[in-house]
Parts: structure tokens; sequence; C-alpha cells
């Protein structure tokens, strides 16, 4: 398959080409949008968020790329982690100060395995 690249910016939700080109009916068209941070520096940002946040045994990983609204995101999957097992999970982070109390009453309950 032939790839052709060719430039264009969002207006109103509608692609517009930066200068004119023709396509034929039925072709096949793929976006590609460039994002401001690659996963690696994200997920920096993510552990670096979760260590000084939330707590120093989690650890992000796994990122998907998405939209929210006009913006677009980095999630990654959350992990608690210890020099002494695999990365468990992954959790859930959806509120930090609900978090710290949700991770902290699982780790009252966590025994370490033998």
């Amino acid at each position: 398959m032939a790839v052709t690249t060719l430039r264009g910016i969002i207006r109103s939700g509608k692609v517009e080409p930066l200068s004119p080109f023709g396509l034929p009916e039925g072709s096949e068209v793929y976006v590609v949008v460039p994002v401001g941070m690659t996963m690696q520096a994200a997920k920096c940002k993510a552990n670096a968020w979760l260590v000084g946040s939330v707590g120093n045994l989690l650890l992000a990983d796994k990122g998907d790329l998405m939209q929210i609204v006009a913006e677009w995101v980095w999630r990654f999957e959350v992990y608690i982690t210890s020099p002494a097992h695999e990365p468990w999970g992954p959790i859930d982070v959806l509120d930090p100060e609900q978090t710290k109390a949700s991770l902290y009453a699982r780790g009252q309950t966590y025994s370490r395995p033998l």
C-alpha cells in the first residue's frame, strides 16, 4: 500500500489541508496527531506524581494516548510494587485523596508472602 503524507489543520472539527490536493473517491485516510509529550516523558511525570502525592511503592506503566474533549493525554495503569514481589495491579487512581485513603487501607491488610 502506498502512503502519502499531507499536512492539514483542524478547524471546526474538520481537517483542512494546508495545500490543495485531490484523492480518488473512496480513499482510505489516516490522521496522525503529533503529541506534545512522549510516552516515556509522560510516564516519568506520572511516576513523580505518584511518589509525591500518593506513595513511593506505586509504578505507572502501559500507557495509552487518549483524547479528552479537545486535549490529548496519556493514561497509565498503576501498579503496587516493592522489592519483595512483582508489581500487583493495575489499581485505579481517580481521586488523589480517595486514592491515598484506599491505598492506605489496602496496605493495612497486605501480608508479606512467606
